[in-house]
């Protein structure tokens, strides 16, 4: 049969688990999150596990003993699952599946040299039940999260600043809308639900995106992880892209991030938040350059964390880290 094995969430709550199809049945889901024990006992398949620092290896050894083709995660997961695996860890695995936040260049071609499999990005919403697009193994562009699913519809909104426009007056990056027999019929609070039917069954993903003459679809980012600096708007995802992988003699666990706090004289202002306290900004600068962004996308200062904070997918906690920020206590 078929085994999946991914990282979930629920709750604050998120784990490695593996679920089995059997002639179209699932079986074992897994029940509440733990995580894996530090022995060599044998884990039940059915048990869902909770990554930590110790906790990468024991996952990936979940894996192997499962000999699961399908595996889906986040691009944190992975990054994590990565650093402990062994390069036969992952041989079963046919499709590998990412979603939930930005797949980095880096995650992708760590993947593909060190286990030979081809990362394949996806996007979706809860709200969409929840897959909207995907890459497949047979067409494919790095960088997209591939085509529209079958009955979809998708329309694209200009932003002031961001959006891009043909000549022909046709949209070509912009707020994106999506409509289909996916969506949800409605929120149970009133308020967003209300806010909802008003848009006559679309619903607003609050993410940019641009969308090719084939079809593939690239985000651009959250509409709320802008930056207005110096009357641009200087996308936070972009720069964090650029960050990401690029600087290896700090290791593999070096991570940065990048926020946006008030500035009085030009706006806004990037702060990047590392991990790594060796990490230097003529290092940030030479990243920034050598990805080919302008010199609006250079973070003002460096600002060191013992850890990132991440929420419950994995996903880095951008709101807990403003608060870093603004925090006085942060060196």
């Amino acid at each position: 049969g078929l085994r999946i094995v991914g990282a979930c969430g629920g709750r604050g709550s998120c784990g490695t688990c593996v679920v089995q199809v059997v002639e179209g049945e699932v079986e074992r889901l897994h029940g509440p999150v733990s995580e894996l024990p530090d022995s060599d006992a044998d884990v039940d398949l059915g048990e869902a596990v909770t990554p930590g620092k110790k906790k990468w290896q024991r996952a990936c050894q979940l894996e192997v003993r499962s000999d699961c083709t399908v595996m889906v995660g986040t691009n944190t997961f992975l990054n994590g699952y990565a650093r402990k695996a062994a390069p036969y860890d992952f041989n079963s695995v046919k499709y590998l599946v990412a979603g939930a936040e930005k797949v980095q260049e880096a995650t992708a071609q760590t993947w593909a040299r060190k286990f030979g499999i081809r990362l394949l990005e996806g996007y979706g919403a809860t709200e969409c039940s929840p897959v909207l697009c995907a890459n497949n193994r047979i067409e494919a562009q790095f960088g997209s999260v591939g085509r529209f699913m079958p009955g979809m519809e998708w329309k694209l909104e200009p932003v002031d600043g961001v959006s891009e426009v043909a000549p022909d007056g046709r949209i070509i990056s912009g707020r994106l809308f999506v409509r289909g027999p996916n969506v949800m019929r409605g929120y149970l609070n009133s308020e967003a639900d209300t806010a909802f039917q008003a848009l006559g069954g679309w619903y607003d993903t609050g993410d940019l995106a641009r969308i090719d003459d084939d079809g593939f679809v690239f985000l651009l980012g959250r509409m709320k992880r802008f930056a207005k600096i110096s009357g641009e708007m200087v996308s936070l995802t972009a720069v964090e892209d650029a960050l990401a992988g690029a600087f290896p003699q700090h290791g593999l666990r070096c991570e940065i991030a990048v926020v946006a706090v008030a500035d009085e004289e030009k706006g806004e202002k990037l702060i990047a938040i590392c991990n790594v306290p060796r990490l230097s900004m003529d290092d940030v600068r030479q990243a920034i350059k050598a990805k080919g962004l302008t010199n609006l996308c250079v973070p003002r200062e460096i600002r060191f964390v013992n850890e990132i904070p991440k929420l419950g997918t994995g996903k880095i906690n951008h709101r807990a880290l403003i608060e870093v920020v603004l925090s006085p206590a942060i060196g």
